[in-house]
């Protein structure tokens, strides 16, 4: 890729990543997504967006979570209003702050500060 000109040296690292990945989980079958996560010694955390869209997938997905030992951090229901949001450039927060989803972004929000440890003043209280 990088000597024809269709990759640049990092490009070429990414494709490179994702090519030991694949290869690693289909080829080996050894490499798991809870194993990249204890290797690379990241908090992995779960949000369900549109989460009340299809339950049944929904609790496969917190299953999964619990399952891996993954924090899920919260479930974000379905609004139009972010998408009304993200058409005017705007945020869920400079359409509407008082409402069930802006709640949940906060919530969501929260368990992530929690679960990191952070204790500074969020710009989002």
């Amino acid at each position: 890729g990088i000597y024809s000109g269709i990759f640049t040296p990092t490009e070429a690292a990414s494709v490179a990543v994702v090519y030991a990945l694949i290869i690693g989980h289909f080829a080996y079958r050894e490499l798991t997504f809870k194993k990249i996560v204890v290797c690379l010694k990241v908090t992995a955390m779960i949000c369900v967006n549109k989460h009340d869209l299809n339950p049944e997938m929904n609790a496969r997905i917190e299953s999964f979570a619990r399952t891996a030992g993954l924090v899920l951090v919260g479930n974000i229901p379905f609004d139009p209003l972010f998408t009304a949001a993200m058409v005017e450039g705007q945020t869920i927060f400079e359409v509407n702050r008082n409402d069930r989803v802006t709640a949940a972004v906060r919530n969501v929000w929260q368990g992530v500060r929690t679960t990191l440890g952070l204790t500074a003043p969020s710009v989002c209280e």
